[in-house]
């Protein structure tokens, strides 16, 4: 018999129970019109038996009742406690996943970050290294300036600058008889400043 037959059975003997229980009430109530005229204590008495015996009667139900609740509730609970388990692995399972992912977060996070760090860290240093050899060059330039500077002061001349041609281009005034270097060679182009001692 399963815990629903069990459950419908003791259903039935609580009605019948009930059903005698209020015809008991019925009949007491019945005797206690009639006995209206004997003693109080007798009246007091029967009215005690009464109780008890129905107090026996109901706790037999009542104990039965439970006994039947309890069997039809245990497996309910069992199941349960199962699916609280489940719920409990899943819940450790969601955590340590949840760890991991933060620990990859994490890992991702600082090697993005260091990437940029690094590859800020070389565009710094190749616009600090085009600045210095910009600079190098600057310096050399005006080197050679200096010493040009030096060897016109040395000179002592009076030389005469100008503009020449469309483009207005810088020129020196030179003595064009005397040209060095040999015929056809580059050297040719050298001609002594005018006015230099």
């Amino acid at each position: 018999m399963n815990t629903e037959e069990q459950l419908l059975v003791l259903l039935g003997m609580t009605e019948q129970q009930q059903k005698t229980i209020t015809a008991a009430v019925e009949e007491l109530k019945k005797k206690t019109a009639s006995l209206n005229g004997i003693a109080p204590e007798l009246q007091k008495a029967v009215q005690v038996a009464i109780v008890a015996s129905l107090a026996r009667s109901m706790g037999d139900v009542s104990k039965e009742a439970q006994s039947a609740v309890k069997a039809s509730v245990d497996p309910v609970i069992q199941s349960l406690s199962g699916v609280v388990a489940a719920a409990n692995q899943a819940e450790a399972k969601l955590n340590r996943a949840v760890a991991a992912f933060g620990r990859r977060w994490l890992m991702l996070a600082s090697v993005s970050a260091a990437t940029v760090f690094f590859a800020l860290l070389m565009a710094v240093h190749a616009a600090v290294w085009w600045e210095r050899s910009e600079l190098e060059s600057l310096k050399a330039e005006k080197a050679a300036m200096q010493e040009n500077i030096a060897r016109l002061d040395k000179l002592k001349g009076h030389i005469k600058l100008s503009t020449c041609g469309e483009n207005n281009r810088p020129c020196v005034e030179v003595e064009t008889k005397i040209a060095y270097g040999d015929k056809g060679s580059k050297d040719r182009n050298f001609f002594i400043l005018k006015g230099v001692r």
